[in-house]
């Protein structure tokens, strides 16, 4: 079982952090993703959504279900249940079938009207970025770049 429990904000230094507690294997760390102060509003502390699919990979291969203390969207849960984690699970022997049990909220969650995504450089990001311009019912308003190693430490 991994544990995620009640997220929260939380400054460090000029930085502001949304953050959960994870316990995974008798192991507990937590887990943060950081913006800058002015960006605080920005962060959705009501909902478990990021903290899920930061750990569903090393759910789905350790065989652990995912446990939430925070609400989880009840259509992020759906879709992962009844589509991604079947799919992943069915297409080999590295992710196996996983629960996640969590309160479900149907409940829209207040965002100022900013939509954004993830940005790695591969075909997936690639694909989000040309499907959702200004004529797409949720139009793309803020980039997140990662460093998975495609940039080159840039």
């Amino acid at each position: 079982m991994i544990q995620i429990g009640k997220t929260y904000i939380k400054q460090e230094g000029t930085q502001v952090r949304l953050c959960a507690d994870i316990l995974m294997e008798g192991h507990g760390t937590t887990l943060w993703f950081g913006v800058a102060k002015a960006q605080e509003r920005y962060l959705c502390k009501d909902r478990s959504d990021a903290f899920i699919m930061a750990m569903l990979p090393a759910a789905m291969r350790g065989r652990h279900d995912i446990e939430c203390e925070t609400a989880a969207s009840a259509r992020l849960c759906y879709q992962l249940e009844n589509i991604l984690i079947p799919s992943l699970a069915s297409a080999g022997t590295l992710y196996h079938p996983i629960k996640i049990l969590a309160p479900r909220t149907s409940e829209k969650v207040h965002n100022l009207g900013a939509v954004g995504t993830g940005f790695s450089s591969g075909v997936d990001s690639l694909y989000s970025i040309m499907t959702h311009g200004e004529d797409s019912e949720f139009p793309l308003t803020h980039i997140a770049v990662f460093n998975s190693g495609v940039f080159e430490g840039a």
